[in-house]
Parts: structure tokens; C-alpha cells; sequence
């Protein structure tokens, strides 16, 4: 599973989903409770750990992200 943190007004949920899009699993969005940040989990299953450690690094290119 991987688990995001962006700001809400944040263009990185689109490019997010973008890079996500090409594995299959359950992406799912929250906001947080004052609305300034959204959490974003993503739970699929991957051939391999290179494969996991590839969508960090995509994920690492974009601008004000949490990888947690």
C-alpha cells in the first residue's frame, strides 16, 4: 500500500494519478478535517520490488508530496 499527502489546492493529485493509472489497485482521496490537505492510499498488487521502488521515484519527481 501507498499512502500520499498533498496540499488540496495542489495540480499533483492529477499527475499522481497519472503515474498510478498505469497499476492495477484502489486509489482512493480524503480530505483532511479543515480542508487543507488530502491523503491519497493506493493498494494494488506489483510483480516485483524494483516495480514498487520505480513508483517512488516517479512519485519523488513531483513538487511538495509526503510519501509516507
Amino acid at each position: 500500500m501507498f499512502k500520499f499527502i498533498i496540499e488540496d489546492n495542489s495540480k499533483n493529485l492529477d499527475k499522481l494519478k497519472m503515474i498510478l493509472s498505469n497499476y492495477k489497485g484502489d486509489f482512493k482521496v480524503k480530505s483532511s478535517d479543515k480542508g487543507n490537505y488530502k491523503s491519497i492510499s493506493f493498494q494494488g498488487f506489483f510483480k516485483s520490488p524494483t516495480e514498487i521502488i520505480g513508483i517512488y521515484k516517479k512519485v519523488s519527481s513531483l513538487d511538495n508530496i509526503i510519501s509516507l
